[in-house]
């Protein structure tokens, strides 16, 4: 049993003659969940972002526990496609872990036009969502930074506490690593 025929509860992959189509299919069923879900993501951090914008930090915990569910999910379905592509690769000699670069220019058509398609898709939706995650940090900083300027003149500021961040995943860098 294949990676993708496990994924969401997906039965793409059987039992052909030429195996590497049905794979390469199985891999851009994975690719196009993996895309909703990074648009999932920015939509997400969308919210977040308009929930930082308002100055009202009731729903941030919230707006950043469902951030993280959808980077939760991004991350299992990475997983499912690298053991696809893992087994693509290894068959078109390509080695256990190709980029999908890689990949494009060894895949039949229609695949390899498919496959770029899913390329520059990732591509444009890792932009954007390094572009809302820089904007998002610069409002979280520009938050405490007030917080720890109202705080100082009142005399109360720790500004240890203040200036530590919580760790995120950084996911463009991740999603760069594999397109």
């Amino acid at each position: 049993m294949t990676a993708a025929e496990t994924f969401d509860g997906l039965k793409c992959g059987s039992r052909s003659a030429d195996r590497s189509l049905v794979d390469l299919a199985d891999i851009s069923t994975i690719l196009w969940r993996e895309r909703q879900m990074l648009e999932q993501l920015l939509f997400k951090m969308t919210v977040e972002h308009l929930v930082l914008s308002t100055g009202d930090t009731r729903w941030l915990p919230k707006a950043t526990e469902e951030v993280e569910l959808v980077l939760e999910s991004i991350g299992r379905a990475e997983l499912l496609r690298a053991m696809a592509v893992r087994e693509v690769g290894e068959r078109l000699g390509l080695g256990a872990a190709p980029t999908l670069r890689e990949l494009i220019p060894q895949a039949p058509a229609p695949w390899d036009a498919v496959l770029q398609e899913h390329r520059n898709a990732f591509l444009e939706l890792t932009a954007e969502i390094e572009e809302m995650a820089r904007t998002n940090r610069e409002l979280i900083q520009r938050g405490a930074m007030a917080v720890r300027q109202l705080l100082e003149s009142l005399g109360a500021a720790e500004p240890d506490a203040l200036s530590r961040r919580p760790e995120r995943r950084p996911t463009g860098t991740m999603i760069n690593e594999v397109f």
